[in-house]
């Protein structure tokens, strides 16, 4: 079995730039500061830096599909929709997100999305690639979903999420084609939406995600569907999306034309003979939770990637941690992952 980590790692210290895992809610409003004051050259030079660090440390843990920890990203949506033309970030709208869990101050579409000429938010795999390499690896690229995006920002313009939704799918369709031309083989959209509102899933959304990588045979797509994050470490009662959304859409996922599908159980134990109905697909397993400061043993996991083997071929099991890791105490971080790699081990021929 391999391994792997979802998107974020925490920024070092030393990386100044505005974070949404600690300022979730007015992110933004930091975000376009910083844009706007920031030494770019500088800057590049620091991220960097943070970036081959994150590499490195993931290599020695010994994670075998590895990211470049999203360190230039303000968050995991954003970073895409600030290269897109039709949406103002400077007059923020307040939204509520994820099935009303919570507010947040968003970025407002004003009119049809364009994508800015020339400009890709995946050249981003070049940079931390070109990092990469130098120590024997190949980044994974990550890429919000549509339904996701569509439920990050406020909308003035459309008035029809499906159709907004459409739209955003062709222009992540072309970063995908972009991404492929520039020798990328590992990419994962995020659709967390997908287990707030399967329905939508169910209706349209998984035909979405069909659309952007239709006809691409020669990288390995991943769907990563969380239950949502918390907006601080160790909160309470925080208001996750359904676990049974997994078995909602399981049948209408294995005739997608996705790789894997990614899916979290550290948070809250799953009944996984859902997974029964992935016939072809690969399952990447969420193993320690990561808005928890809990650290999970060997034998936790071991016994979780044992109750997925009745379901799953070794093959067709990643081990991985359910989210992206950006919440973590760096300790905390380390203590988890390297109980994680520990227990995949106890699996290996």
């Amino acid at each position: 079995m391999k391994t792997t980590v979802i998107g974020s790692y925490p920024k070092p210290d030393y990386l100044d730039i505005p974070d949404w895992f600690k300022t979730s809610k007015h992110s933004t409003i930091a975000s376009n500061n910083f844009i706007v004051n920031s030494d770019t050259n500088q800057l590049e030079n620091i991220i960097n830096k943070a970036t081959e660090a994150v590499i490195i440390e993931q290599k020695k843990l010994g994670i075998d599909i590895i990211t470049d920890g999203e360190l230039r990203r303000e968050n995991y949506i954003y970073s895409f929709c600030r290269l897109l033309d039709g949406i103002d970030f400077e007059n923020l709208t307040e939204n509520s997100l994820r099935n009303n869990t919570y507010k947040e101050y968003c970025p407002t579409i004003i009119s049809k999305l364009t994508c800015k000429e020339n400009q890709y938010q995946s050249d981003e795999w070049i940079l931390s690639n070109t990092i990469a390499e130098k120590h024997g690896k190949l980044l994974k690229f990550t890429l919000p979903g549509p339904m996701t995006i569509c439920d990050s920002i406020f909308d003035r313009y459309y008035n029809n999420d499906k159709q907004l939704c459409t739209d955003i799918a062709h222009l992540l369709r072309r970063e995908v084609l972009h991404l492929k031309e520039i020798g990328c083989k590992n990419i994962q959209i995020d659709e967390p939406l997908f287990a707030r509102k399967p329905e939508i899933a169910l209706k349209w959304g998984i035909n979405l995600i069909d659309l952007i990588i239709k006809d691409i045979d020669d990288i390995f797509f991943t769907l990563h569907i969380c239950c949502g994050y918390p907006q601080h470490l160790d909160q309470i009662n925080y208001n996750k999306a359904p676990v049974s959304s997994y078995n909602i859409i399981a049948d209408r996922l294995e005739t997608s034309k996705i790789n894997a599908i990614s899916i979290e159980d550290a948070h809250c134990h799953l009944d996984l003979s859902f997974l029964k109905k992935f016939k072809s697909k690969t399952i990447v397993f969420g193993t320690v939770a990561i808005a928890n400061s809990r650290i999970e043993t060997v034998d936790e996991i071991k016994t979780r990637i044992q109750e997925a083997l009745k379901y799953v071929d070794k093959d067709r099991l990643i081990i991985a941690p359910d989210c992206g890791l950006g919440y973590l105490p760096r300790d905390i971080l380390i203590n988890k992952l390297t109980n994680m790699i520990d227990a995949t081990k106890l699996f290996k021929d």
